[in-house]
């Protein structure tokens, strides 16, 4: 039984590392390609399947040859899919991602079947049994996903279920009126500075905390990040790395964050996990570049965060 439902995107990433974007109409030559699975919300089940966390994606694919080997490499990362379902009306979705030096990365992408998830496709008494249910915001844009996502949300909350939501960019932009009423009131928010700012107005992101989520954390990047709960204030700084490809670091640490929740962590041992997590991805190409519970310890002991990792030691031990 999953105690973690990931309901959202499942694509394929298409990397390009590039020296630097063309201009309009113009080309460049990319020094190193890789196609992977991706999508926001799939690396965020993956990453938790990694640290030992029995985890559950509801999703949608294509029916097609992508389609398929998306779920055979979910079932080798251990990941329930009995709730991931095919449709023969469009394609599986994908992304382009064009890395520059540094790790940054601009994003292309085809949604494809990943908006044809139903409200039918949504297992009321497999939500009602986990412990979580995380929800990529771009799974609230379009129908029929949204629905789908909606009503796995109002069954959680009948059921007691944690629930968490990651903030996407397109959705923060509709403003917080429409995302109350798209989203409600939710335990845990996850969102970045830029989605965070549209949503308060303002840089005050703590005024998020009671009117959308009992607990808000907030990504800031190479800066690190910022949680808020009923007055408590907590903010890490990022670890030092050598950043190689920063795709897919917010749904690492988004999968950090879940973690230490269902570690019952504090706001700020729950942040060190989250930026060690996400800290760990961008030292790797590619979204799925993930530490398993082990490389997450030695990362953490290498930065002198020998409690977290005794912790995490002997929750390994068990």
């Amino acid at each position: 039984m999953a105690r973690v439902l990931c309901l959202g995107d499942v694509n394929v990433d298409i990397l390009l590392y590039i020296d630097s974007l063309p201009p309009l109409g113009g080309e460049v030559l990319a020094s190193k390609s890789t196609v992977a699975p991706g999508g926001a919300a799939a690396n965020t089940c993956v990453a938790l399947s990694r640290l030992g966390v029995d985890s559950g994606i509801i999703g949608c694919v294509g029916d097609d040859a992508l389609g398929w080997a998306l779920a055979e490499d979910f079932r080798r990362e251990g990941v329930d899919t009995s709730l991931l379902a095919k449709r023969g009306e469009d394609s599986t979705g994908f992304v382009v991602i064009l890395v520059t030096p540094g790790g940054e990365r601009t994003m292309l992408s085809y949604r494809g079947a990943n908006r044809l998830l139903s409200p039918d496709d949504i297992d009321e008494e497999a939500v009602g049994r986990a412990e979580v249910l995380f929800v990529s915001g771009y799974a609230l844009l379009e129908e029929t996903q949204r629905s789908a996502a909606i009503k796995a949300i109002e069954v959680a909350r009948e059921g007691g279920v944690r629930v968490v939501v990651d903030m996407c960019y397109s959705l923060a932009k509709l403003g917080l009126e429409e995302v109350k009423r798209r989203v409600g009131f939710v335990d845990v928010l996850l969102t970045n500075e830029d989605e965070a700012r549209f949503l308060s107005g303002t840089g005050d992101y703590e005024k998020l905390v009671g009117v959308l989520a009992e607990t808000v954390y907030v990504k800031m990047g190479g800066k690190g990040s910022v949680a808020y709960r009923d007055g408590e204030i907590a903010e890490k700084p990022a670890f030092k790395i050598d950043a190689v490809d920063t795709t897919g670091a917010g749904d690492a640490f988004n999968a950090g964050i879940i973690f230490a929740g269902l570690l019952r962590l504090s706001l700020e041992d729950s942040l060190t996990l989250g930026n060690a997590v996400a800290g760990y991805k961008c030292t790797g190409r590619g979204a799925r570049h993930l530490p398993n519970l082990e490389e997450l310890i030695i990362f953490l002991r290498n930065r002198d965060e020998n409690r977290i990792a005794l912790l995490l030691s002997k929750i390994r031990e068990r």
